[in-house]
């Protein structure tokens, strides 16, 4: 099951944060211990600038200091990814894109998808409070904004968010890290009394601040300790801790996508985002939409595959050095000292699960080969995203045996598709059933299908 396997979607408007009535003046947040919450970073995309003034100056006047704006939506999803807010405030009408199609985005993304939003908005209308709703609005500010309103709605959606923090960062079985930014886990078991469950990395190239233009990697990465890995464990013993279990295999990014065959896991990665955004001088937006492989990883006890330090080029087929450690799109550098994988796949196609085919329903070809599915790009831009369909690598004798193949498409219900938010379907999920049909399941609607085999075998 799965991050990054199980089927997600936006929160549903009864499950948003209570609103607090207004009130004729705002409380006092100040006091001698600091509130937590006014250390939250609050994100504000509107098209005019005085407004966002507005707004900031009224929640700097109640003790909050950390803001990012945008005035221009189409640089907002950049924005969201780098910052990492606790809260959006988002503007419904603006010129260049338009509220809705943002909030769109923001709920297809998984990585956004409990980022509390407060729609403010002059429309007074029913229908775009409930297309709001529906797209996975949490609140709602009508314009003009009222001070003592804003702040008291800001603070309840804050305390809410830090509540669903809470619960989700500590797990009631393991208590396995659970931070921000690739936080789903996969499980895999071999059969042995062995449970396998990745953590993922919380950063894209263990940067310090993450995700800035320029700055090196942490050499050696700390993160690599206590995340970027999978972790075994007794399947049999209840309420383990992480230090409990044995770390397995490392050097690993994002990796929800784990399956156990054949006397090894093997495991399906997201590889690293924004080569483009953060090193413009070395790689074109060509290169990020193209180079960075999505690898297909065998992993026994002990494999490390360079996370951090490496990506595989899918244009080169090599362990390339990143450039947060010094490479330039060219170096192999300490590359050669990890164990490469054994298929790669298009860049950014985000593979959320992985089973290997064992029924006897499909043709013969398909047998002990691996079906992944792909849950679809968001930053390929300004190339079409791509990704969103269900592949077929063939194995024959441990090994892949050929050229993978799409097996499953069309999901996104469009022949280019620009924004993520736009697409009608994502796979989400593989099961094989007892008489060897295939379950695929989706994220935006909650749908499954189930593949059968009726030709000849």
């Amino acid at each position: 099951m799965n991050e990054d396997n199980g089927t997600t979607r936006p929160p549903a408007p009864d499950q948003a944060a209570p609103a607090a009535a207004p009130a004729a003046e705002p409380p006092e947040t100040r006091t001698d211990s600091r509130s937590p919450l006014l250390d939250a970073t609050i994100m504000m995309v509107d098209d005019e600038p005085l407004m966002t003034d507005l707004i900031q100056a009224h929640l700097e006047e109640q003790g909050y200091s950390n803001f990012v704006v945008a005035n221009d939506p189409r640089d907002a999803m950049a924005l969201l990814h780098r910052e990492s807010p606790g809260l959006l405030l988002l503007d419904l009408m603006m010129p260049q894109l338009s509220g809705f199609d943002l909030l769109a985005a923001i709920r297809a993304d998984r990585s956004l998808r409990y980022l509390p939003v407060i729609v403010l908005t002059a429309a007074t209308g029913a229908d775009a409070k409930l297309r709001a709703l529906q797209l996975g609005a949490t609140d709602f500010l009508a314009k003009p904004v009222d001070p003592s309103e804003l702040v008291l709605r800001v603070r309840n959606t804050l305390a809410f968010r830090q509540y669903h923090e809470r619960m989700i960062n500590f797990d009631a079985v393991t208590g396995l890290p659970n931070e921000r930014q690739h936080e789903d886990k996969g499980i895999a078991f071999d059969g042995s009394g062995g449970l396998y469950i990745n953590v993922g990395a919380p950063s894209n190239a263990c940067q310090d601040p993450d995700r800035r233009p320029g700055v090196k990697g942490v050499d050696p990465c700390p993160l690599l300790e206590q995340h970027a890995g999978i972790w075994k464990f007794d399947e049999n013993k209840p309420n383990q801790t992480q230090a409990q279990g044995t770390r397995f295999a490392t050097g690993l990014r994002q990796m929800p996508a784990i399956t156990w065959h054949n006397g090894a896991l093997y495991i399906a990665m997201n590889n690293r985002d924004q080569l483009d955004v953060f090193w413009p001088s070395l790689f074109s937006g060509k290169d990020n939409a193209e180079r960075p492989a999505e690898p297909l990883y065998r992993a026994v006890q002990g494999s490390n595959f360079g996370w951090p330090y490496c990506y595989y080029d899918y244009t080169t087929r090599m362990m390339t050095l990143n450039p947060e450690y010094g490479g330039d799109g060219k170096t192999v550098g300490r590359c050669n000292t990890f164990t490469a994988p054994v298929a790669a796949f298009p860049a950014h196609w985000a593979p959320v699960d992985v089973k290997f085919y064992t029924g006897m329903q499909f043709p013969a070809k398909y047998r002990n080969g691996a079906f992944i599915a792909f849950h679809g790009s968001w930053n390929r831009s300004p190339e079409p995203q791509a990704g969103y369909n269900v592949t077929f690598q063939p194995f024959n004798d441990g090994k892949p045996s050929g050229a993978f193949e799409v097996f499953a498409d069309g999901f996104t219900g469009k022949d280019k598709l620009l924004n993520p938010g736009d697409a009608v379907a994502r796979p989400d999920g593989i099961a094989q059933a007892p008489d060897g049909s295939l379950y695929i399941g989706d994220s935006q609607k909650g749908k499954i299908w189930r593949v059968v085999y009726t030709g000849a075998r």
